[in-house]
Order: structure tokens, then C-alpha cells, then sequence
């Protein structure tokens, strides 16, 4: 039986190994109860906002949070298996392939945003410098620039 604590990483811990669950503790592996009852919290996993109740012949997940009860857990699924590292997984595939308007947006991005800046900051400089306009109205409309490009009234 493998225990629960630290001293025991999960990369050690084998499918139908048998694993402790105190409450309040972090399910570390995917398995099914052989023992105990209690709430456990799978927002992580599920979205749910109310801890779901557990018994014997239930299964659990890794990532999620045991409530009150103790539980003994045969494990189902390898580490490398359980369904969060699935998700981590899956979000990160997900967000290295960027959609082709995500990279058109990221690409554009890069060129406008420092023109936009440099523009406000020739607004707010080039008036009061050579005509010697007041620098609070200058400013001020250097900063609506900034906010609100499209609706700029000189």
C-alpha cells in the first residue's frame, strides 16, 4: 500500500496500488474508493461549485479535494494518464496553436501599439514646444488619443 505522504512521489505509485486520502488532503491520483465517505471538491476538474458526496465503488480524480472523511483509493490510471493531466494537456496544445486572426491580431499589435504611443507623445510634445500651445489641453489630447484613437476631435 502506498501512503499519501510527500516521501512518495506519484510517479512511484502503480495502477491497483491502494493509496490513503486524508480530508482535507488533494487527491493525488485518478482511482476508485474502496473505503470511507466524504465530499469531495471537483471544481478543478468539473466546474462544480458544490463538493459532489463519495462512497464506496465511486471514482475520483486527480487534482481534486477530499472533504471531511478519510478514503482509501485503489489508483486507475498512471500519472501520466489521469484525466487533469489530460486537460493540462489539452490547454496546452491548445494554446500554442494560435487560430490564423489570433496571430494576424498578434502581428498587428506589435506595429500599432508603438506608433499609437509614439503618436500621442508627438501630440503631446510638437504644439506647446513649437507654437507654444498650452501643454494641459495638449496632454489632454495626447491621453484621448491613447484611449480612443477613433474618436479623436482636434
Amino acid at each position: 500500500m502506498a501512503t499519501g505522504s510527500p516521501k512518495c512521489p506519484v510517479e512511484k505509485v502503480h495502477i491497483g496500488d491502494i493509496i490513503a486520502v486524508k480530508s482535507g488532503a488533494r487527491i493525488p491520483l485518478d482511482g476508485a474508493i474502496l473505503n470511507g465517505n466524504s465530499s469531495v471538491d471537483q471544481a478543478s476538474i468539473t466546474g462544480e461549485s458544490m463538493p459532489v458526496e463519495k462512497k464506496q465503488g465511486d471514482q475520483v480524480f486527480a487534482g481534486t479535494i477530499n472533504g471531511e472523511g478519510s478514503l482509501e483509493v485503489r489508483v486507475t490510471k498512471n500519472y501520466s494518464d489521469t484525466t487533469l493531466s489530460k486537460i493540462i494537456h489539452l490547454v496546452e496544445e491548445a494554446q500554442s496553436q494560435k487560430a490564423l486572426s489570433q496571430r494576424f491580431v498578434d502581428v498587428f499589435a506589435k506595429y500599432y501599439t508603438p506608433s499609437v504611443m509614439a503618436l500621442a507623445l508627438l501630440v503631446f510634445l510638437l504644439p506647446p514646444m513649437i507654437f507654444g500651445a498650452a501643454w494641459a489641453i495638449w496632454f489632454y489630447r495626447a491621453l484621448v488619443l491613447l484611449v480612443s484613437p477613433a474618436r479623436v476631435r482636434w
